[in-house]
């Protein structure tokens, strides 16, 4: 078994909810019961000392993009956000991990097919049986109904590496 702990970037859309800080202590709490390390978007406690206190665009970038280099693996949170489909930003995260050759794993609270989000608009839909668009969905290891579940995951691909 390996004998240090996994860091996982939990990518999501967290950081616009009312309730980041409860967000951010589950991720901890769901990391930490599987033998992972979180590395959690949004949590001041895992910035640089040097980080502006009003940061930009391109300081929480490269804030991310460091984090995710630091990663181990990716949770990605796959809930629709602000439409059919997962956020922007944590599709491209994945994008990112996967061109690392980082595993991703994602979890989502609307395990419907998309073709089941997607609005009637005359245009053909993917029908792959994925919960959402197939570039998303086989990026992804697997996909799970909860954060926990898919925690267990990463742990025991982690155990796996010997």
């Amino acid at each position: 078994m390996t004998s240090t702990r996994a860091r996982v970037y939990t990518a999501g859309p967290a950081v616009f909810f009312p309730d980041l800080a409860e967000r951010i202590a589950a991720s901890h709490r769901n990391a930490d019961a599987h033998g992972l390390v979180a590395i959690v978007p949004g949590d001041v406690l895992d910035r640089p000392v040097d980080f502006p206190p009003q940061p930009t665009m391109q300081d929480i970038y490269r804030l991310n993009v460091d984090r995710l280099l630091r990663s181990d693996a990716v949770v990605a949170d796959l809930t629709p956000f602000r439409g059919p489909s997962a956020d922007p930003g944590t599709v491209w995260e994945i994008g990112f991990a996967v061109a690392l050759g980082k595993p991703v794993f994602g979890y989502t609270e609307d395990l419907r097919e998309y073709r089941e989000k997607v609005a009637p608009d005359g245009l053909r839909v993917e029908d792959h049986g994925a919960v959402d668009n197939l570039m998303i969905a086989a990026s992804v290891e697997s996909v799970v109904a909860g954060q926990d579940d898919a925690m267990a995951a990463v742990a025991k691909w982690w155990a796996s590496r010997g």
